[in-house]
């Protein structure tokens, strides 16, 4: 009679990152969606400060939700020997280096709706404001290409979570 195989045990720290990626997914896809809802808006209504701050949250998620993700998969690669997870986190590391690339964008956005010009000069420093809006669009670029990795992260551990199901 031939011997079972006994399937593989699913890692704790695998199943944690990959529970993290899933949220990775949400967080990047609430933010594209703010971002392609709420930046006409915020652009052409001076002072809206409703979306601003929606905007400004969901960028803030995402950043948080890319460091958690970042951490988890390299833990996961230490701790269990994980290279998919290590790989996967540094892509996450990727994602949390575009969020810091935007923060003072991202600011100097919430800043202006908040009626803060201070502020917003400040963060600009000696820049006009359209030498520093062209400045941006390399970390504008990089944080798409974040959110799209996020997105498809997470579409790979919706399939890993389906594959591997475990109650």
């Amino acid at each position: 009679m031939p011997k079972q195989i006994k399937k593989e045990q699913i890692k704790k720290s695998e199943l944690l990152y990959r529970k993290w990626s899933v949220a990775g997914l949400a967080a990047a896809a609430v933010f594209m969606g703010c971002m392609a809802g709420l930046m006409s808006m915020i652009v052409k209504t001076e002072g809206a400060k409703v979306p601003t701050i929606v905007l400004f949250a969901a960028f803030i998620i995402y950043t948080v939700v890319s460091v958690v993700c970042a951490v988890l998969g390299v833990k996961s690669y230490v701790k269990d020997d994980c290279g998919v997870c290590l790989f996967q986190g540094i892509v996450h590391i990727y994602s949390v280096i575009a969020c810091v690339m935007n923060v003072r964008m991202a600011f100097i956005i919430l800043f202006s709706a908040l009626g803060s010009q201070s502020g917003v000069d400040t963060l600009i420093g000696s820049q006009s404001q359209n030498e520093f809006i062209q400045s941006q669009y390399a970390s504008w670029i990089c944080l798409a290409v974040a959110t799209l990795f996020s997105v498809i992260l997470g579409i790979l551990a919706v399939v890993w979570l389906v594959k591997n199901k475990k109650n």
